[in-house]
């Protein structure tokens, strides 16, 4: 009698992580930009000490509250690109980011544009699922899946696996 498969086994799957460049790289373009921004209303802050003898209260609101915005702003650059991560597996695809979740069978994946500086997985049926309200929700976010922040080449690991998985994206991505 045939052995009953364990039904604790699971598919086999990679999962693919934003490039190290995508979640440092937040933080290299962001830091100086922040410490700019700071530093230009100080600098006004004691242009205006020099010139009076005296400072207000008022005067520190500006760089503090640029301070804070500019924080803001490069944490969420460094949790969206650090959340965001890919999975392929016999059965399709996955993408996860912190405003939006595509989850699709490999009969959905129509076609590979290899755009270098943008290659996208264009898919037949919008299959997103969005978390954030402040995304803009137009047919193209929902049916293709960024593909630039992992790495992908012709010859990435990445791609070896869509190939396998769905061989028709070899004859669309050489179109493309």
């Amino acid at each position: 009698m045939p052995a009953e498969p364990d039904p604790d086994e699971r598919e086999p799957s990679k999962i693919y992580r934003t490039a190290a460049v995508w979640r440092t790289g937040a933080v290299a373009l962001l830091l100086p930009l922040l410490f700019a921004l700071v530093l230009i209303p100080c600098l006004r802050l004691l242009s205006t000490y020099k010139q009076t003898g005296s400072l207000q209260l008022s005067a520190f609101i500006l760089p503090a509250v640029v301070a804070v915005i500019c924080s803001i702003v490069l944490w969420r650059a460094r949790h969206t690109a650090g959340t965001t991560m890919l999975t392929v597996s016999p059965s399709g695809i996955a993408y996860h980011s912190p405003q939006l979740v595509i989850v699709t069978a490999w009969e959905n994946v129509e076609a590979l544009s290899n755009d270098p500086l943008a290659p996208t997985l264009w898919l037949t049926r919008a299959a997103a699922t969005y978390r954030s309200p402040f995304l803009h929700r137009d047919l193209a976010t929902g049916r293709c899946i960024p593909l630039s922040a992992f790495n992908y080449s012709r010859s990435s690991p990445l791609a070896q696996d869509l190939y396998q998985y769905a061989p028709h994206l070899a004859r669309s991505a050489k179109r493309a």
